[in-house]
């Protein structure tokens, strides 16, 4: 019976790191240094601002947000916070109030979401501090509860605070844009991506395949991080070795792309080395694309910069024309299409 036991600790083992490996301060957080300054000195003063954070997928928005508002409230985050996302929640109803089927789900409030419900709920905060509405994927939010939300802001600035984050803003209504602190996030820089692998993985993690890591992920916090959790689920008490870690994530082999492209300069006849390597592997055309670019951007390689750069707008267009229904004949032609660039 035993055997079909699992204590507590196998189950945390199993947790996604992306959320149990969460910093759990804001100084905490790697990368974007200045926003973290900026939340600092806001905390410092105890006077936050509405805000706008605006960024691309995977740099951090939601943890920044979240861990403001629980430095900010302290032990009243449970009562004086609300969360909502505006990609399941978009229309005007959980703006307003007057809907029995919104609310905020606070004390003696209904279950779903409302701001207009949660910004009349009362309770007692400390001074200088005000009942914080988080709003993720505000940009989905459909004008009409955009110009509710406007509304709102305006009459209960004095005991309520907005967070409302986004990848962009040109779907925000200049009205609430004009009554936000907009701060922008961005990816992980290379030596960031490198601190937050040693931090996750320590030493067990070849050189060779950390740099590969930081390549793939591009600066996304998630992609980084569900990497080296799957590096380390493994188990093994030695180094993954450069093979492993292309056959365990199917990553078409950097080293032999690299040598294509040098023997497309030099007019050698790849055909052989793409079917062995990458077409009969069963690599993907996305795949190969995306590992191209990546290749032509942070790898240093002997290539002039006139044709890097026709390679560049090669692949874009290519790129241009994924579909569902490529074949492997689209990765002949990628690369035939760089040898007449």
């Amino acid at each position: 019976m035993n055997n079909f036991l699992r204590k507590i600790s196998d189950f945390q083992h199993m947790d996604l790191w992306t959320y149990h490996k969460k910093p759990t301060k804001i100084a905490e957080i790697i990368g974007n240094s200045e926003i973290r300054k900026v939340f600092i000195h806001y905390l410092t003063r105890g006077n936050l601002p509405n805000i706008i954070l605006r960024g691309e997928h995977g740099t951090a928005k939601r943890t920044l947000a979240r861990l403001v508002a629980i430095e900010y409230l302290g032990k009243y985050f449970k009562d004086a916070c609300i969360e909502i996302d505006g990609a399941i929640y978009r229309g005007k109803d959980v703006i307003s109030s007057g809907h029995n089927t919104c609310s905020s789900g606070k004390p003696g409030l209904p279950s779903k979401p409302n701001v207009m419900e949660f910004s009349t709920y009362r309770i007692l905060l400390p001074p200088k501090r005000h009942k914080i509405i988080i709003i993720y994927n505000f940009d989905n939010m459909t004008v009409e509860a955009q110009n509710a939300l406007r509304t709102i802001m305006e009459k209960y600035a004095i005991t309520t605070r907005f967070i409302l984050i986004c990848n962009y803003t040109g779907d925000i209504i200049e009205a609430i844009q004009s009554r936000c602190v907009q701060l922008k996030t961005s990816g992980l820089k290379y030596n960031e991506s490198k601190e937050l692998i040693d931090k996750l993985l320590g030493n067990n993690i070849n050189k060779k395949i950390k740099h590969i890591i930081i390549m793939l992920a591009d600066g996304d916090y998630k992609k980084l991080i569900n990497y080296a959790q799957v590096i380390n689920s493994g188990g093994k008490k030695t180094q993954m070795t450069l093979e492993e870690f292309y056959n365990l994530f199917n990553i078409p082999p950097i080293k032999t792309i690299k040598q294509i492209l040098l023997d497309i300069i030099k007019g050698v006849d790849v055909y052989e080395t793409i079917k062995t390597y990458l077409v009969d592997q069963g690599h993907g055309y996305c795949d190969i694309i995306d590992i191209l670019s990546k290749i032509l951007v942070f790898h240093e390689m002997d290539i002039p910069e006139d044709i890097k750069y026709r390679w560049l707008h090669v692949i874009a267009e290519k790129y241009r024309e994924i579909s569902p229904y490529t074949h492997e004949v689209h990765i002949y032609s990628l690369f035939a299409n760089l040898y007449i660039a």
